[in-house]
């Protein structure tokens, strides 16, 4: 269950009304501490975390096409660390 249905499940809201609610609640604080503790989980930094991301914005395959699967969830990853997701 992501956030979104949860916030459906337990508040009479409309669908956006919840993913509002539920960005809300899962931001900030809490997924930066999260991100801080699998990054030091992983002895990553967050300058390294983000090169991976970056990576993924430009993703192509061996031929030089795009990969837009993965171009997808860079600029998701990306739009969650800055709080629009």
């Amino acid at each position: 269950m992501n956030g979104t249905q949860a916030v459906l499940k337990v508040y009479r809201c409309t669908y956006n009304a919840a993913k509002v609610t539920a960005s809300r609640m899962l931001s900030n604080a809490n997924v930066r501490s999260e991100i801080e503790r699998l990054t030091q989980a992983n002895h990553l930094t967050a300058a390294e975390a983000l090169a991976v991301i970056k990576d993924a914005l430009v993703a192509t395959d061996v031929g030089g096409c795009p990969v837009w699967n993965t171009r997808l969830k860079g600029a998701e990853a990306t739009l969650k660390l800055l709080g629009y997701l």
